[in-house]
């Protein structure tokens, strides 16, 4: 999406949405969104909740790079892209980008792109946890991710940006001891926030039990 500050320039927005629980993981703005954007802000998103097992988008250039393919698929995630000129393809999407602009980016005024970055993700938590859906049997999009996972939704750090290219900064302990944590990582239960710690940068892996989690298989984000 693409909104126009007061002084005439424009910001791009790139917002990603989780097909099963329809929360909106994150809105990322900025002048413009490249391909390491894209990366950044999967690779973040990747890292707490795990891979999804497809990603769903249009055609636009920064999501058929192929340095987004390249890394997409050496994280084990399959790509949909809709045919060009049928956004029905993409339909809950379409449907968010809708709602987004006529209860806020068409009411609004941005005076800088700060400003715009704040609204854009109090109006996240607000979709995340203040709207019931019919097909979630009206509840919101965060309390129906609570009932199928260990740990809650829908607050996640707004600009995932400032991630390093070749890693997070994300610290866990094992065995009373802080390690720094490697990403991207594979979790074994795709969709969800891991219930266990993430693997560390050794060889050790820590075992998931994929019972303690209720998401299907295949979990499908659209970007």
């Amino acid at each position: 999406m693409t909104e126009t500050l007061e002084n005439g320039r424009k910001a791009r927005i790139l917002s990603v949405l989780d097909e099963f629980t329809r929360e909106c993981l994150t809105i990322d703005v900025g002048r413009r969104i490249t391909a390491q954007d894209v990366i950044d802000v999967l690779r973040y998103l990747f890292l707490i909740r795990g891979e999804p097992a497809y990603i769903r988008s249009d055609n636009g250039p920064e999501f058929t790079a192929k340095k987004v393919k390249k890394w997409l698929t050496a994280m084990g995630v399959q790509t949909l892209f809709i045919e060009p000129g049928s956004p029905w393809e993409n339909g809950y999407m379409e449907s968010f980008n809708g709602h987004f602009r006529d209860e806020k980016l068409d009411r609004e005024l941005f005076v800088s792109i700060e400003e715009l970055r704040y609204v854009c993700d109090k109006w996240r938590l607000d979709y995340n946890n203040h709207r019931p859906h019919q097909s979630l049997d009206y509840m919101t999009p965060a309390m129906f991710a609570t009932t199928i996972a260990a740990h809650g939704s829908g607050a996640l750090p707004p600009c995932p940006r400032n991630l390093s290219h070749d890693g997070s900064e994300h610290h866990i302990k094992e065995a009373g001891q802080s390690k720094l944590a490697d990403a991207p990582i594979i979790a074994t239960c795709s969709g969800c926030i891991p219930a266990e710690p993430y693997p560390c940068c050794d060889s050790d892996t820590i075992p998931h039990k994929q019972d303690q989690c209720n998401m299907p298989d295949k979990v499908k984000l659209e970007i």
